[in-house]
């Protein structure tokens, strides 16, 4: 077997499955590997795209010169790209993980939903690059509605650079909090959307405000607001050769806070997503909204 063909573990290290499934494994990869990966991770071409922000994510499958050039020189990352876009990959991932997320939809869309999520065809992965720096906060979020897998993959530089505080913290709901409580927390209490019934969200898409730049602010008043309704359940830490991972639904709250990492660090890692691909109709509510938006726009300058 190929070492980089996607093999799950047959069992992970830690798990919940209340309200969500979350699990983590140590050891993913043999020592080799993970060691290679994290030599020839590439920080330079990273820290080109991070400018002045403090988080930058890359797709592997971007058609650039830079990513080209990057899998070319390193054929160790070629493979890794290669195993998880495979197809072998994807119906491995849809028979470990779509029991469990065919749970995911709101119940009045789950019999629609669990047949288009099961279909090779109907799915994407997508395998991402990413480096955080000191002080970004990606503040509580569930993910976006598209989203049925992500996998963490940390690669620090080594065993010295492990930082159980930039790993990822996972919230769990508390027996007062319902659905409807998340509507302050998402595209549903705005716009045309605050106005519809929640049972038209097949799958909420739930977000706190981040801080991307320096001068970015966090809003207390929004994190008091959600400690009200959610709560630690766990933390992961950020280790060499470490995969985490998590099956997005309405309460697939998580976060990184790197308020306290070192300031000459970088928070490497690989994000490993399986998505739904959209169909035209996920985009009917946007467009309307775009368009009274427009109308609402003229309606003001003939106003003036």
């Amino acid at each position: 077997m190929n070492a980089f063909d996607v093999d799950l573990p047959p069992s992970f290290t830690e798990s919940i499955t209340d309200p969500y499934v979350m699990f983590y494994a140590d050891c993913y990869l043999p020592e080799q590997l993970d060691n290679e990966l994290r030599r020839t991770f590439p920080d330079r071409l990273m820290l080109n795209r991070l400018g002045e922000r403090l988080a930058v994510n890359i797709d592997l499958s971007e058609n650039s010169v830079e990513i080209r050039e990057f899998l070319s020189a390193n054929p160790v990352w070629n493979r890794y790209l290669q195993s998880w876009k495979s197809p072998s990959a994807l119906r491995k991932l849809i028979e470990r993980f779509s029991n469990q997320w065919d749970l995911r939809w709101y119940r009045s869309w789950r019999f629609f939903f669990k047949q288009r999520s099961r279909k090779p065809n109907n799915l994407e992965v997508t395998v991402l690059l990413s480096v955080y720096r000191a002080g970004f906060q990606l503040a509580p979020h569930s993910d976006d509605k598209f989203k049925l897998l992500s996998l963490i993959h940390y690669l620090p530089y080594d065993a010295d650079t492990n930082d159980p505080g930039a790993g990822t913290t996972f919230f769990v709901p508390k027996s007062h909090c319902k659905r409807r409580d998340l509507r302050q927390f998402s595209e549903w209490s705005r716009g045309l959307r605050r106005y519809l019934p929640l049972w038209l969200a097949p799958t909420i898409e739930a977000s706190l405000s981040r801080r991307y730049l320096v001068s970015d602010e966090v809003n207390l008043d929004e994190r008091s607001r959600f400690s009200k309704f959610f709560e630690v359940n766990r933390h992961v830490g950020y280790r060499t050769n470490r995969i985490s991972g998590f099956l997005k639904n309405d309460w697939s709250m998580h976060e990184v806070n790197l308020r306290e990492f070192p300031d000459n660090a970088l928070r490497r890692a690989v994000l490993i997503n399986v998505r739904l691909r959209p169909k035209m109709a996920s985009h009917i509510i946007p467009k309307i909204e775009s368009f009274a938006m427009k109308i609402k726009k003229v309606r003001r300058r003939h106003a003036d």
